[in-house]
């Protein structure tokens, strides 16, 4: 059974990314590091302003398949990026449950929205706790 969507939890939720610049508080403007203690009174009003996985770039998923140590050698670029996106979806069993924790924390340095707690990221849109940038908003 997967937890409410409490304050509590969407602190946790936001700690995440603490450090990235992904914060979106409505009192304070957008590009704050999270997290941020003058924001807690605002956390309700607050959401974080993330990329989808299918916005990163072929340089980007090359970056990550490298850093998980996955077999990429002379494999095109369409080929690493779905490598990348079936192993974040947990489809693919030939990695480590290390890898696949260390794929989560890369996702989450280039700020991209990740499920959480069992809770899909359109759960967490509908609740009001991400906001998913368009393709012009993101930059590598």
């Amino acid at each position: 059974m997967k937890a409410q969507l409490t304050k509590e939890l969407k602190e946790r939720f936001f700690a995440l990314y603490s450090g990235q610049r992904v914060l979106d508080a409505t009192m304070y403007g957008s590009g704050m590091i999270c997290p941020c203690i003058y924001i807690l009174d605002v956390l309700p009003m607050s959401k974080l302003s993330l990329r989808k996985d299918s916005q990163l770039s072929n340089g980007e998923m090359l970056r990550i398949a490298v850093d998980m140590g996955l077999s990429i050698q002379n494999k095109p670029a369409e080929y690493v990026r779905n490598m990348v996106l079936m192993t974040s979806m947990w489809s693919n069993t030939s990695v480590t449950p290390k890898q696949l924790f260390h794929l989560r924390d890369l996702l989450i340095s280039r700020g991209v929205a990740v499920e959480f707690m069992g809770h899909s990221v359109r759960e967490m849109v509908e609740a009001g706790w991400i906001h998913l940038m368009e393709e012009s908003q993101t930059q590598e």
